[in-house]
């Protein structure tokens, strides 16, 4: 990988192992994040017609269309469903769904995009702290608009952040191990209208 795309890429990789209990992406193959010219030359006479891009004009080969980029392929990222795989990709600093159909270009929700590649990006903005290890006490607060709406979690800077289900189990469960340690651990699930869910800015 390209300097800029590891360091998303580990960032990806230790995100996805909080939010959803442990499972990591993974890599489709060993040439799907950097390709060389000669690799993109024979994916070009070996792909099916439109599953690879002529030799030299690749997203993953370091530009695209003039412009810098490189690209990962991920392989199981149905495993966590679309939504909540671009949400982790974009907090982990790639870009989702520009190959997803639009102006002719093929459907390919497992290709990560990075525009910077060349460039180690700086740390993301913390989020809250959930180690209930830190805290004897602690509030985390969520909204759903109906009982079996999607749930977000209100962060402290004011913003909303979907909540995918394997994280949501996973934060039940740590909230029931606080209660036999006994710490309390409070999540707070409060129903609000379509219109009032809008109103909330999605952290970015």
């Amino acid at each position: 990988m390209m300097p800029g795309t590891a360091v998303k890429h580990d960032r990806l990789v230790k995100l996805a192992r909080a939010r959803f209990n442990g499972w990591e992406p993974v890599v489709s193959g060993p040439d799907d994040a950097y390709r060389t010219y000669a690799v993109q030359e024979h994916y070009y006479r070996t792909f099916p017609p439109g599953m690879a891009a002529w030799p030299g004009t690749s997203s993953h080969g370091g530009s695209y269309e003039g412009e810098e980029c490189g690209a990962v392929d991920y392989g199981n990222w149905g495993q966590v469903g679309k939504q909540p795989w671009y949400q982790l990709l974009r907090d982990a600093g790639f870009e989702p769904g520009f190959f997803d159909g639009q102006y002719g270009r093929p459907v390919e929700p497992w290709h990560a995009i990075d525009r910077t590649p060349w460039h180690v990006p700086a740390a993301p903005k913390p989020r809250p702290p959930i180690d209930i290890e830190d805290e004897d006490t602690m509030t985390r607060t969520f909204i759903q608009e109906s009982r079996q709406g999607s749930k977000y979690e209100l962060l402290r800077d004011g913003t909303k952040r979907l909540i995918p289900t394997p994280e949501w189990n996973a934060i039940r469960s740590l909230e029931a191990e606080a209660k036999t340690r006994g710490q309390e651990f409070q999540v707070v699930v409060a129903t609000v209208t379509a219109a009032d869910l809008k109103k909330i800015p999605t952290y970015k």
